[in-house]
């Protein structure tokens, strides 16, 4: 094996282990989150069991990876409406007029796309990371030749 290919896979780890931190403290506030929803930590614990589960269920782990990017993207989409200047109204609208109201500002557009994207990205590392730790003859992804 060469020293490149040596330095590529040690950037690679040092990748999913960052990005499974912050894939799992974001499991964690949706978690937190739902307890305090149901005001249960029985309801709590149960969601962030399931999110555990469902990332090693291929079409779950797709979906709910979506989901979870959509909702930091919609989050951006809003900081960039409050940063911009603008103020978003969400008395009286339906959930899909707030999402128009949010996103019709260019710079939300932006900022959400982006963060969409990259943490969609970084959810599909995830992915394959959980992908490698479950093979079991010890050649996961990661470790197929370029």
């Amino acid at each position: 094996m060469s020293s490149k290919r040596i330095l590529r896979k040690i950037s690679q780890v040092r990748f999913y282990d960052n990005s499974i931190k912050i894939i799992f403290f974001e499991m964690m506030i949706f978690a937190v989150f739902g307890g305090f929803l149901f005001e249960s930590w029985y309801a709590g614990f149960g969601m962030l069991f399931g999110f555990f589960f469902a990332f090693n269920i291929k079409p779950l782990n797709l979906i709910m990876s979506a989901l979870f990017s959509l909702f930091w993207s919609i989050v951006g989409a809003y900081f960039g409406v409050v940063f911009s200047g603008g103020s978003v109204n969400f008395r009286g609208l339906k959930w899909y007029q707030v999402l128009i109201e949010i996103y019709s500002n260019p710079i939300s557009l932006i900022i959400g796309g982006l963060l969409f994207y990259s943490m969609f990205s970084m959810h599909l590392k995830v992915i394959e990371w959980f992908k490698d730790l479950a093979d079991e003859e010890g050649k996961g992804l990661a470790d197929q030749e370029d």
